[in-house]
């Protein structure tokens, strides 16, 4: 599927839906309503003009024919993109040389383990932290 992406989308802290659809009518050059749809990719606070905050998004824009509205409106932050989603194997895929070796036991480590032993590999954690117990109590000595 290919859409418009357009970047620094900036917007201030109280938008609504339909600020971020008139905002990224104006920049394409079009009619609202020519939106079929919008999709927030990445939003962030810019603080750097205070007491100006403001939020700067990446939006993912549908709209008929993408190359003619993306040309017309000769907007620097948008750009043809092709949207792809990324599907994990679920499935081993054969016998590796040597075992898959996750350092750290942490939310990712740990993520990656079972989505690994999901797809039927047998990954190898390690941890060098404290046990549970001293972690619980560092944190809440913090």
């Amino acid at each position: 599927m290919f859409v418009i992406r357009l970047t620094q989308v900036k917007l201030p802290l109280t938008y609504s839906e339909e600020d971020l659809k008139n905002k990224c009518a104006v920049l394409l050059r079009i009619q609202p309503a020519q939106i079929k749809k919008l999709e927030l990719i990445r939003r962030s606070v810019d603080a750097r003009k205070k007491p100006e905050i403001i939020y700067s998004c990446v939006v993912d824009v549908m709209v008929e024919r993408e190359k003619t509205v993306l040309k017309n409106s000769r907007c620097k932050q948008a750009e043809f993109v092709k949207r792809e989603t990324y599907h994990f194997p679920r499935q081993c895929a054969g016998n590796l040389p040597a075992p898959i070796v996750i350092v750290g036991m942490g939310p990712a480590g740990l993520f990656s383990g079972y989505l690994l032993a999901e797809a039927g590999y047998c990954p190898v954690l390690l941890e060098r932290g404290q046990d549970v117990d001293s972690r619980k109590a560092a944190v809440e000595a913090f």
